[in-house]
């Protein structure tokens, strides 16, 4: 008769009880710490979630597509550059269509930085920062001549917060600056009732914090996405399609090699009214090996 075995323990501190690695900020919430676990219990052992890149973790844990965007030359992972205008356009896109979004800033790899070292501003190298809202406020930038552009960030820490414009102590987040003003109107808009008096509380340490999209280029070197492609074909929004293929032994090679015609391949057809033909047709594709991690793991599972 089979039986199963109860996999709801998670590890915590011997001195206080307060677990070792993810937990939620209400000490009576556990679903985070149950979530690490049962990922943990995937790919083997804790050890496994060690490091690496936000948008593979989002993809496992939605189903939605993972891209990695590296903005700066040189840096592991760059394939073209991006103008500004365009890469805002385009995390505006992101955002719109429900996607999951991270950023970190990644050490100049011909330096010698730690992961989690101060880049300065009360940032961090090699850190995890969630994407969690973009968009303008009613309020010209000087120094761009347009209103401005920001992005709300998150450390995952729940502490330790960017300190430079925008940021929680900044005179741009005075409730009498005209980019304070700018700036309560939207949060009052979309977070809370209109006829609401409650009082915006600014936490200068909960590890979320405001930046503007300039000084967010000048820090920032990669950008992580978790693309959600709508199902069905509604009218100016994505249509997805997956499809899986295996690589087997006799696949393989360049165009030169007789295994080349065994290649497995993806025929796409785009149907595109008349009135249409010039217009232009924004794809997005995606190759996806096994995760290595799964194999990583597998000396945790041995001991």
């Amino acid at each position: 008769m089979p039986y199963y075995i109860c996999h709801d323990r998670i590890p915590v501190k011997a001195k206080d009880g307060r677990v070792i690695f993810a937990g939620n900020k209400d000490s009576n919430e556990l679903w985070v710490p149950i979530i690490e676990k049962a990922y943990a219990k995937l790919h083997g052992c804790y050890k496994a979630l060690i490091g690496g890149y936000t948008h593979f973790g989002l993809a496992d844990l939605t189903g939605y597509c993972p891209r990695l965007l590296v903005l700066r030359k040189g840096y592991l992972g760059f394939s073209e550059a991006y103008d500004p205008e365009d890469l805002w356009k385009t995390l505006m896109r992101y955002k719109k269509t429900g996607c999951l979004m991270g950023c970190s800033i990644q050490p100049n790899p011909k330096e010698k930085k730690q992961a989690e070292a101060e880049a300065g501003d009360g940032l961090y190298y090699g850190h995890a920062y969630s994407l969690l809202d973009l968009g303008e406020i009613n309020y010209i930038d000087p120094k761009t001549n347009t209103k401005a552009r920001l992005l709300k960030l998150r450390n995952p820490w729940g502490r330790a917060e960017w300190e430079g414009a925008y940021s929680d102590n900044s005179p741009e987040r005075d409730d009498e600056s005209p980019e304070g003003k700018a700036l309560n109107a939207i949060i009052l808009d979309r977070f809370q009732q209109k006829d609401s008096n409650e009082e915006i509380v600014v936490d200068p340490n909960d590890g979320t914090f405001f930046i503007s999209f300039t000084d967010w280029l000048k820090y920032y070197t990669s950008v992580f996405i978790a693309m959600k492609l709508p199902e069905g074909p509604p009218a100016g929004r994505w249509v997805g399609k997956r499809v899986q293929g295996k690589w087997s032994s006799e696949s393989g090679g360049n165009r030169d090699m007789g295994t080349w015609l065994t290649n497995p391949a993806i025929k796409l057809e785009f149907l595109i009214p008349n009135k249409q033909k010039d217009d232009h047709r924004l794809v997005f594709v995606g190759l996806y090996i096994k995760d290595s991690r799964l194999t990583l793991g597998g000396d945790c599972k041995n001991r």
